[in-house]
Order: structure tokens, then sequence, then C-alpha cells
């Protein structure tokens, strides 16, 4: 989840709205140099890439705001995601969250950043118990996800074993 705060949410809908603004003014203004469609849509590239990327954000943090999230489960890959998701929806800041691990906001700030990417069973342990989730089904990766990060595994064991081959005497 790239939205992290009600404050947060407030800019990225802000920059939503300036970039459709932008996207609309562009291709007016292409359109009446009689640029073709192809010629506008590849002109448009960089600022749609901005805009969906605020407008995906956005989307996500508004279905989180109308309840569109089960809290008590959550496949593995999104479990980071999720434990920001119930973290806001107690209404805690990355502050209060702080204090609850005794540790400091630029701790916790540094964790959602990257979703809990890289967190230990540990830290997610306590992160869990001081939200108060006293139970979380966490199920597997949905299937697309799950066959490249075994193909990723594949390719990674492959490096080893040709490594290794190359490294004896």
């Amino acid at each position: 989840m790239q939205i992290k705060s009600h404050e947060q949410y407030e800019k990225f809908k802000t920059e939503l709205i300036s970039c459709g603004k932008q996207r609309e003014e562009i291709r007016s203004a292409l359109e009446k140099k009689g640029y073709t469609e192809a010629m506008i849509a590849m002109a448009l590239l960089f600022i749609n890439e901005m805009y969906y990327s605020y407008k995906s954000a956005v989307d996500e943090f508004e279905r989180f705001l109308s309840g569109q999230f089960d809290p008590d489960s959550t496949a593995l890959m999104n479990l980071g995601s999720h434990l920001i998701k119930i973290r806001l929806s107690k209404g805690l800041s990355q502050a209060d969250l702080a204090n609850k691990l005794g540790v400091t906001e630029l701790e916790v700030w540094k964790l959602e950043r990257d979703n809990y990417s890289g967190a230990s069973i540990r830290i997610i342990n306590s992160v869990m118990n001081a939200l108060g989730i006293e139970k979380l089904a966490v199920t597997p990766s949905p299937d697309e996800e799950t066959r490249y990060y075994q193909q990723q595994l594949a390719s990674e064991s492959k490096e080893d074993n040709n490594n290794e081959s190359t490294n004896t005497i």
C-alpha cells in the first residue's frame, strides 16, 4: 500500500487531480495542432504513468476506507500492506505504533515504507501484538505471484549450481 496516512491520501488525491488536468490540457493542445492519436498517446506516456500510479494508490486507499478489506486474513504477499491497513483502521499514526513498540517513529516509517519487506518474524509478531491482532489467517499468494517467485528461486538455484561447478578444484 503506497498511502500510509490520511495526510498522504490528501496529497495523492491533489496530485491525481493535477495530473488529470495536465493530461486533458496536453491532449487538447496536441489535438488542436493536428497530432494523430498515436502521437498523442506517445506524448502522454509519462503523464499517464504518473496519473495511473496516483489513481491506483488513491483507489486502494478509498477501498480500504470504505471497509473493503478483511482484517482477519490476507495473502502472504500482502502482509505488510495489511498491517498498515489495520494500523490505520484502528486510528493509529506511525508515532502511536512506535510508542507501543518502544521504537522511534523513523523505524516504523522505514518498515512501512517497504511494506515490512525483509522484516523478521519477531518484528512482524511485535507489530501484530502492538496492533492487538490476536489471530490472522495468512494464505499463500495468488498462483501467478507464486509461479513468479518459484521461477526466481529456480533461477537463483541454477546460478548457485553453476557457481559451485565453476569454483571446484
